[in-house]
């Protein structure tokens, strides 16, 4: 033993038994403490609606939602689909259409439409189909373009898209700023 010590004074200032001192251990389970915080925040920030928001709610995504809707459903009359296009021959089309053998509907189920881009009367929805074996080869997306017109958007035309998909437009695009 040296002289002058005891055990008690010799673990003095030991926080645990790899000789960490009291102040590294505190530094030690600080960052423990922070990195956990973090990870809860990321989680319950990642649980949070990620399909909604002003994209998700705007006008000419909801008309494209309503379409898809009646597509699933499989409707047949043409006056369903008359109020989503500015040519009556593009709703005589889809009602001749609506559906597969068995009268299952003729699309696969889709993530929620949102706006992409807008710009002035026109805005681009992006429909994000989920992949189905009822559907091979079916695009991943679809970008519906629509346009205000008599106080309702219409569907004016639509491309197949794969991914990346571009982003929901903020709130700031949506308002044109």
């Amino acid at each position: 033993m040296v002289h002058g010590t005891t055990p008690a004074t010799r673990t003095a200032g030991r926080a645990d038994p790899r000789g960490r001192s009291r102040h590294q251990a505190d530094v030690l389970g600080a960052m423990v403490l922070v990195v956990v915080i973090a990870g809860i925040a990321l989680g319950v920030s990642s649980c949070g609606p990620k399909d909604s928001g002003p994209a998700f709610e705007h006008p000419g995504a909801t008309t494209v939602e309503e379409l898809l809707t009646l597509r699933a459903k499989a409707v047949r009359e043409r006056s369903a689909y008359a109020k989503f296009f500015e040519d009556p021959k593009l709703a005589d089309a889809l009602a001749q259409g609506t559906s597969v053998a068995g009268g299952a509907a003729a699309i696969p189920d889709w993530k929620p439409p949102y706006v992409s881009a807008i710009e002035g009367d026109k805005a681009e929805v992006v429909v994000r189909w989920v992949a189905s074996e009822r559907f091979p080869g079916w695009p991943e997306a679809t970008v519906f373009v629509v346009r205000h017109v008599d106080g309702r958007w219409v569907v004016v035309d639509a491309l197949d898209d794969t991914a990346p998909f571009p982003k929901p437009a903020s709130s700031a695009e949506l308002e044109g700023r």
